[in-house]
């Protein structure tokens, strides 16, 4: 056999879209849509194992070197061994699963495909792993030797190293900011923009979490040891890259790091048409799958990443939006998103953006504590109107988009559907049981307002492993903690969030109220600037003074005044039933935010609860129906037919 590569070879790079489909054993094999079918059942292949299987079938049994596979499949790029192993280590794969052909490694020469039966191995066919020692994960390996008198005849008999790897335990990805290469800042927004989607697609591989979604933002700009990192963020696997953009074209670069050993498990350049931008990030997606023995979970037809727009400047406007989504500006992220789905309306991510970014811009505004609560409920029902139409657009043009699900619960739930708010959270969290906005949302705005706060503090605690440093999620895990009774816990969170963190003062203020150190939470509470969406000045001062007052018992708790937000401090002077002013007040405005109510299931609220005010409450906001349906909290049990009682 001719060891040398074939002369109709050539060095030309193979270009999948112009290749014909072929047939090898019982596989028809289409290399332009990068599936392999059997028997009906269709498997997509990473284009880089396209690619190679490709160029290894057209050599028709002739050897092809590394250099050649390289030339022909990464453009002659430099890349690292394991690249070429790990595509190599894929195909085996394939072949074990019926493919009815094997590809052999010729020590230091190449690789050839024998079509017609998995004939054994050469010696020097052996995984990834070992053949590069690069990757920390080990793979099992079963050996089956049959006797022989010689070394020849047992090599001949024996069926060697039959492969079984599988996806290593526990394993995590985070997925650092890329860097900004384009020499112009105002591109910043597109490189991080590009972390997010890449990190969204590898989101969607059941059975790869992905952490740091928001917390790796810390690292922007920063150099450190990945594997410090890596832990910081509890991953095993680290993922940097670099994005350069001109006007027409985008270089993608990226490279897989262990947090265990600081070695590079995968690396890789993509130069490409910016419109190509969409499966640059599918390739990186189910390349990073494929280095970690990862199935994608996808169903045929399916992508990580689909073409969802061709307008270029639809998508970086959606990029900038994203941006502004995660520094919570939603002020800037609405008007951004609402031109986007007017010049695009067929973007499903950018309506499901746009839903999401409409609830809590609802909060935004004076009219919560300002006016009537018909005034306020206009506010808030516009912008529940709002999120609803964005979230099923986004739903009409993709079904299994989380994020508009995530934004129809949240909606329900402030129209009191307790329901349909559980439903459509079951379906958001179906689709992707790891984003950490979903979990938090799912954790305030319906265990804990429901009471199920054990239940809660268990969803509290995965959000802290996937996003260690993010301060809206440290202020949730507070309340949880303080309606846990785990009072200076709480405290020390808070403490640690910035200040200019929304509602912040306020909760420590309540927290510290609840440890009795009325002075420090009245100092707090005279700290807190006044304009809007604060209540004002004069409720403020009331409710320090109060605070300065306590413990001792007010008189004539019915003739205090409304303090518009800081009716806790009524907890700590004698007058429990006045704290529900809040709470109600939250309850009435239709469509509104509920933060109020994630506080009535803490010690603080233990006299409030025997009140017969507060079982109103409980009742007017459709709590007890749902409790008698599908369970009752922590802290509240059925008394009798009709009654019930909360501790």
């Amino acid at each position: 056999m001719n060891l040398e590569n074939p002369p109709f070879a050539g060095d030309s790079v193979i270009d999948l879209a112009g290749e014909a489909d072929f047939r090898l054993g019982a596989l028809h094999v289409s290399p332009s849509a990068r599936e392999v079918m059997r028997d009906g059942q269709r498997e997509l292949l990473e284009p880089r194992v396209m690619q190679v299987l490709v160029v290894l079938y057209r050599a028709q049994g002739a050897v092809v070197s590394r250099d050649t596979l390289i030339a022909r499949c990464w453009e002659g790029r430099i890349v690292g061994e394991d690249a070429i192993n790990r595509a190599i280590w894929r195909l085996r794969k394939l072949a074990e699963s019926g493919g009815d052909f094997t590809v052999e490694t010729i020590p230091r020469v190449g690789y050839r495909l024998r079509p017609g039966g998995m004939e054994p191995a050469e010696a020097g066919s052996i995984s990834p792993a070992v053949e590069t020692g690069a990757d920390p994960v080990a793979l099992p390996r079963r050996w089956w030797l049959a006797g022989g008198l010689s070394l020849l005849a047992l090599a001949a008999s024996a069926a060697w190293l039959l492969w079984q790897p599988a996806r290593p335990a526990g394993i995590s990805v985070a997925v650092l900011p890329f860097v900004n290469l384009s020499g112009d800042p105002g591109q910043e927004f597109f490189s991080d923009g590009i972390t997010e989607e890449i990190t969204a697609a590898l989101a969607k591989i059941p059975e790869l979490p992905v952490v740091g979604r928001t917390s790796a933002f810390q690292y922007k700009g920063k150099t450190g040891d990945l594997r410090v990192i890596g832990r910081a963020l509890n991953a095993s696997y680290v993922l940097e890259g670099s994005v350069r953009k001109d006007s027409s074209r985008i270089r993608i670069t990226a490279q897989l790091v262990s947090t265990k050993t600081g070695d590079h498990i995968w690396t890789d350049s993509y130069d490409r048409q910016f419109q190509d931008v969409f499966a640059v990030q599918e390739d990186v997606a189910q390349a990073i799958a494929g280095a970690l023995r990862v199935p994608l979970g996808l169903k045929q037809g399916e992508k990580l990443v689909p073409d969802r727009t061709s307008d270029t400047n639809s998508y970086q406007d959606y990029l900038r939006a994203r941006a502004l989504f995660r520094a919570r500006n939603m002020a800037e992220t609405i008007p951004l998103l609402e031109r986007t789905v007017a010049r695009d309306p067929d973007y499903a991510p950018a309506w499901a953006m746009l839903a999401r970014a409409y609830v809590p811009a609802s909060g935004a505004a004076r009219s919560l504590y300002d006016g009537t609560i018909e005034q306020a409920s206009i506010h808030f029902g516009g912008y529940a109107a709002k999120a609803n139409y964005a979230a099923h657009q986004a739903l009409r043009l993709d079904p299994r988009n989380a994020a508009a699900h995530a934004a129809l619960a949240q909606n329900a739930i402030y129209q009191h559907d307790w329901e349909m708010g559980r439903d459509e959270f079951n379906q958001a969290l179906v689709l992707d049981a790891n984003d950490p906005d979903t979990l938090v949302q799912y954790a305030s705005a319906f265990l804990g307002l429901l009471g199920y706060t054990k239940q809660e503090f268990s969803i509290r605690q995965k959000v802290q492993s996937l996003e260690p440093f993010v301060p809206v999620y440290k202020r949730e895990r507070a309340i949880t903690l303080l309606n846990l009774g785990q009072t200076q816990a709480a405290i020390e969170l808070l403490q640690q969030i910035p200040r200019d963190t929304r509602a912040v003062p306020s909760l420590l203020a309540f927290a510290l109220s609840a440890a009795g150190r009325f002075e420090e939470a009245a100092d707090i509470l005279m700290s807190l600037p006044g304009p809007a969406p604060r209540p004002s000045q004069a409720d403020m001062k009331a409710a320090a003074r109060l605070l300065r007052s306590a413990p001792k018992f007010v008189t004539s708790p019915q003739d205090q005044p409304d303090l518009h937000g800081f009716n806790f401090v009524y907890l700590f002077v004698g007058a429990p039933d006045r704290a529900m002013a809040d709470p109600e007040r939250d309850l009435a405005i239709k469509g509104a935010p509920r933060p109020a109510i994630g506080r009535i299931w803490g010690p603080a609220f233990a006299a409030a609860r025997k009140t017969e005010r507060f079982k109103n409450f409980v009742r007017n906001a459709g709590m007890v129906g749902y409790w008698r349906k599908h369970g009752w909290p922590d802290l509240c049990h059925p008394v009798g037919s009709n009654d019930f009682a909360c501790n």
